[in-house]
């Protein structure tokens, strides 16, 4: 692309809409603002389509306007995989809370720490899961036809829109589907510990049912990851079929 006015306009529209995309991706996240912005000015540099399209200029009313579309949209599409990592970092800090059966109760200053040690394990499970189910190259694809699927500095179309947010709410439903099974498995232990309690008064549940929750919370961690790897590769397949779809169109 030659370095012309209309290029460098083209460009910052494209970089807006990939800044929105690195500065709120769950895995970019980790990253430095500095290099985030940097990921999006490159891939703004390899992903701009081939010719310089017919765009206003960026710094007028009409152009600011447009650059906030084109991060909206980005943010958009980071929110379709964040909504997958939200759903299995809430469903696995749940279980965490509720395994010892109400037999540990903690305050929200003592759960403060255990929650955020859930959350660290949550997101590096996901963000493993994303990377072996090639999520990443699935993510760079769908920008890639997010260009076509939505040129730079146009208003979204309504049936655009409509399909951007089915997408969301089956990635949010296929989270909440990877929970259901955690959820199951801590209402049987729950259901458990209710049972011996009636049936033998003397036991202390306090002693033998930390153990029990512990080794019922490992065999739910053994079931559970291989699903909850599968399902977040199927939720970025299900976005890039549908990114491929709105390109198509």
């Amino acid at each position: 692309m030659p370095l012309t006015e209309a290029a460098l306009g083209a460009w910052l529209y494209g970089f807006a809409r990939l800044a929105g995309w690195t500065l709120l991706d769950p895995l970019t996240g980790r990253l430095p603002v500095g290099l985030r912005l940097l990921l999006a000015a490159v891939l703004a540099l390899a992903l701009m389509p081939g010719q310089t399209l017919a765009v206003p200029p960026p710094f007028t009313a009409a152009g600011l306007l447009a650059l906030g579309v084109e991060f909206a949209w980005g943010a958009a599409l980071a929110l379709c995989v964040w909504l997958v990592f939200a759903a299995a970092a809430a469903a696995l800090t749940w279980t965490g809370h509720t395994a010892t059966a109400g037999l540990m109760t903690l305050t929200a200053e003592q759960a403060a720490p255990a929650d955020a040690a859930w959350r660290a394990l949550a997101g590096w499970l996901a963000a493993m899961a994303f990377l072996g189910a090639s999520g990443h190259l699935l993510v760079v694809d769908a920008l890639r036809d997010s260009f076509t699927a939505m040129p730079l500095a146009v208003l979204p179309e309504a049936a655009a829109l409509r399909e951007l947010a089915e997408a969301g709410a089956w990635l949010f439903a296929a989270g909440v589907q990877l929970a259901l099974p955690l959820l199951a498995l801590v209402l049987l232990v729950q259901l458990a510990f209710a049972l011996v309690a009636r049936t033998t008064p003397g036991l202390d549940l306090f002693s033998a049912g930390l153990g029990i929750a512990a080794a019922a919370l490992v065999l739910a961690w053994i079931w559970a990851v291989p699903r909850i790897s599968q399902g977040i590769g199927s939720a970025v397949a299900q976005l890039a079929t549908w990114m491929a779809a709105l390109a198509g169109r």
